[in-house]
Parts: C-alpha cells; sequence; structure tokens
C-alpha cells in the first residue's frame, strides 16, 4: 500500500539516496531509475521495482492502483508549486511578444559566453565582439571572435591567463585548443564525465536542495524588498 514520506531523515529515504553510490549498489543489487517510461517497460517485462517513489499531483498513480502489493513511496504531497503550470512557452512567447520583441530564439546563454569572455577581457561593450557560434544549447561551440573585423580568439586561446580567468578553465588548455574553439562550458560534463560525477557524488547537497537553498535564499532578498514572496 502506499504509504507517505514527509522527512529526508527517513530510513527508505536515505536507503535510496544511498544508491547513487556505486558501492551501495553493488552491496544492496539494487539501483535507481527514473522515469515512468522505464517504469512502464520494467511492468511489461515483469519485473517491478522494489519501491516505487513518487510525487503525485493527486489521486493513486497508475502504476500503485495497478500493483497493490507493492510499496509505492510519494513524496511530501504539501511539496506541490502552484505556478508550476502556469508556465507555458505559448506564454512565455506571447509575454515576449507584448514587451516589443518580435522574433525570439530560445537558447541556452552559455553559447553567448565567448562574447562576453572576450568583451571583458579588451574592456569594450558586447555589441563590438561579433562571434560565430553553432551547434544547439549546450553543444554549442564558438569558433571565431571578431573585434572590428579581426579574428581575436586564436591569440585568445593560445593566451593561458585568458583560458585561466574565463569559463575555458574548467577545461584542459590542451582540449581548448585541440579543437581551435571555445567549448561550451556544459560540454565538461562530457569531456569529463567520471570526474563531474564523482563531483556530484561528493556533495552535501543533490542539486534538488541546491535549487531550494537558492530559491529559499532569493524569496528573502525579494522580501526584504518588500517584493511579494510569490511573484
Amino acid at each position: 500500500m502506499p504509504r507517505q514520506i514527509t522527512s529526508f531523515s527517513n530510513e527508505t529515504v536515505k536507503r535510496l539516496r544511498a544508491l547513487r553510490d556505486k558501492k551501495a549498489r553493488r552491496n544492496e543489487g539494487l539501483f535507481l531509475a527514473e522515469g515512468l517510461r522505464i517504469l512502464a517497460e520494467a511492468r511489461d517485462s515483469g519485473s517491478l521495482p522494489e519501491i516505487i517513489a513518487y510525487s503525485p499531483a493527486g489521486g493513486v498513480h497508475p502504476l500503485a492502483a495497478e500493483n497493490p502489493g507493492k510499496s509505492f513511496i510519494p513524496a511530501n504531497r504539501g511539496a506541490v508549486c502552484g505556478y508550476m503550470k502556469m508556465i507555458t512557452l505559448p506564454k512565455l512567447r506571447d509575454a515576449l511578444r507584448d514587451a516589443g520583441h518580435d522574433r525570439t530564439i530560445g537558447i541556452c546563454d552559455g553559447a553567448n559566453a565567448a562574447q562576453s569572455a572576450v568583451a571583458r577581457w579588451f574592456d569594450v561593450p558586447e555589441k563590438a565582439v561579433r562571434t560565430e557560434v553553432f551547434g544547439l544549447n549546450h553543444l554549442s561551440f564558438t569558433r571565431r571572435a571578431e573585434i572590428g573585423g579581426e579574428d581575436v580568439l586564436p591569440r585568445l586561446l593560445a593566451d593561458d591567463a585568458f583560458l585561466a580567468a574565463s569559463a575555458q578553465k574548467v577545461f584542459s588548455p590542451r582540449v581548448v585548443r585541440r579543437h581551435g574553439m571555445w567549448i561550451n562550458e556544459y560540454l565538461y560534463y562530457f569531456y569529463y564525465a567520471e570526474k563531474a560525477v564523482e563531483a556530484i557524488r561528493s556533495d552535501s547537497r543533490t542539486r534538488g536542495e541546491e535549487v531550494r537553498d537558492l530559491n529559499h535564499g532569493l524569496i528573502e532578498q525579494l522580501t526584504a524588498r518588500g517584493l511579494a514572496p510569490q511573484p
């Protein structure tokens, strides 16, 4: 039967979180999987998980209804964002249009990082730097950065000081120079996957907990300025 968990100190939560570690997975003979699709595939193959944790929007999760003998653990039902479904792509598009933006292309701001870094290095406005970027969102590279028609990127990438002062510091200079281009910092998770995973596992907080703390700090700052805590 489903049972509700309201504390991060719950023993089941501790057990599940421990499975992020390879040693714990090996000792338990279990692993974590996320998403309805993989649960549905497990059900169809006759290999249902030992524990399913979920946060329902209301009522009983379909898989819980189909499998009354399994332990389904909903997250705190009070932890619901009432604004989540209010922010949709059409509403975002309309808001940008109403603000006077006739054409809007949504990309990761990391794709523009080279332009900002070059502008700071030469102490010029960002508009003075013309960059050529290719790729998509996090998988992007900057192959040119021109100031006054001159491509300054090759000499900047050859400068250790520039690399150390910019987002390129997360990469080995050898990797950057092998490409001969500015690399989107998110590609760190591709080039250094093992280091990235180890850093995540050794962190005292999950990404969700980090975002929660950041949001709490933001709300406190907004409240101190007399702004509504729920904009």
